[in-house]
């Protein structure tokens, strides 16, 4: 799979902090292959078909995203899925 795409994720950790529960950090540019989403997977997602729809296959694990920033825009994810040693992330519309 070719990574050619860059993406930006907002990531919630939990704070050390005793009055911010959470912190929010943005990455640097991350490799990513953004591909369509199956209709069925589209479904189970979204409870409707959407057509523009897309998978992000990021290499390695994330947890906590909270914002994906694609193309200037920033998509909360519908769906993050973590397979091996990778992460696909689902959002509506890039």
């Amino acid at each position: 799979m070719r990574y050619e795409n860059r993406v930006k994720l907002t990531v919630r950790t939990p704070s050390s902090d005793p009055d911010n529960e959470y912190e929010e950090e943005t990455t640097d540019w991350i490799e990513a292959h953004v591909t369509g989403v199956s209709s069925q997977v589209n479904i189970n997602v979204f409870g409707s078909y959407k057509s523009d729809a897309a998978a992000i296959h990021l290499k390695g694990h994330y947890s906590g995203v909270q914002n994906v920033l694609i193309n200037g825009v920033a998509r909360k994810p519908q769906a993050v899925i973590n397979t091996r040693q990778n992460t696909v992330l689902v959002i509506q519309g890039v």
